[in-house]
Order: C-alpha cells, then sequence, then structure tokens
C-alpha cells in the first residue's frame, strides 16, 4: 500500500501562490513604471512647450515694436516711395538701413519688394545664407502667419 503524504501537495500550493504573487507584482510593477514614464514625458513635453512659448511671445513682441518702428519712419517710406519710382535709386535706402543694422539686436535684416525681389541683407549673415529663400514671403506680404 502506498503511503499518502501531504508534502507533495502543500509544496505545490506553496510553489503556485509564490509564482502567481510573483507574476501579480511584476505587472503591477510593468504598469506602474509605464504610468511613472508616461507622466514623466508628459511633465517634459508640457515644459518644452512652456519654454518655446515664451520664447515665441517674446520674438512676437519684439518684431511687432520693431513692425511699427519701421512703419512710422518717415525716412523709410520716403526711400521705399524712391525705390518704387525708380529701382535704380537704391544708395539712400541702403544707407538707412545699414545704419539701422547696426543698431539693430537681431541676427538677421532683410528687405524684399513686393514681387520677392531682395532689395537689403544684412552684412552679418553668412553669404551663403543670404537671399530670399522663396517659401513665405507671399503669406509675410499678404499679412498671413
Amino acid at each position: 500500500m502506498l503511503r499518502k503524504s501531504l508534502t507533495i501537495p502543500i509544496i505545490a500550493i506553496f510553489t503556485a501562490i509564490a509564482c502567481g504573487t510573483l507574476f501579480l507584482g511584476y505587472f503591477i510593477n510593468i504598469s506602474s513604471l509605464k504610468d511613472a514614464l508616461e507622466t514623466r514625458e508628459a511633465d517634459k513635453a508640457n515644459h518644452i512647450n512652456f519654454i518655446i512659448s515664451s520664447i515665441i511671445d517674446d520674438d512676437i513682441k519684439r518684431l511687432s515694436e520693431l513692425s511699427k518702428v519701421l512703419r512710422e519712419n518717415l525716412e523709410l517710406v520716403q526711400a521705399l516711395a524712391r525705390y518704387y519710382e525708380s529701382p535704380d535709386t537704391l544708395g539712400s535706402l541702403h544707407r538707412l538701413l545699414d545704419n539701422w543694422n547696426s543698431q539693430l539686436e537681431v541676427d538677421m535684416f532683410d528687405l524684399t519688394d513686393r514681387r520677392g525681389v531682395e532689395i537689403y541683407c544684412c552684412a552679418r549673415c553668412p553669404v551663403e545664407e543670404r537671399g530670399c529663400p522663396g517659401w513665405g514671403v507671399e503669406e509675410a506680404l499678404a499679412g498671413k502667419p
């Protein structure tokens, strides 16, 4: 007669409980790690968005003020009127823009006419970056963002 022992079923039950607990803990940790990483990446994206938005807002404000000054400058209006009457008369306009370019705190200062022809490019621009890139000129002249 075989002697029935309870040792093997008890060990099997304890092993099943231990493995179940191990797998349950593993899946809970994976879920928590995923949630933590998603939260961290969302916070990082929000922080980057805030930084970029503040930089863009500062640039918009500065460029709006510059645009207002340029629009209200009578000497510039007269030089541009002379240019549109005779495109060969760029001397006074270039002198005026050279003076402004030395005083402005901008990296790039270009001027194009309504047709997209470049009238002025600042001397600080590298030679390979000079010239009107072609894209966005029509939108800018139409006042579109």
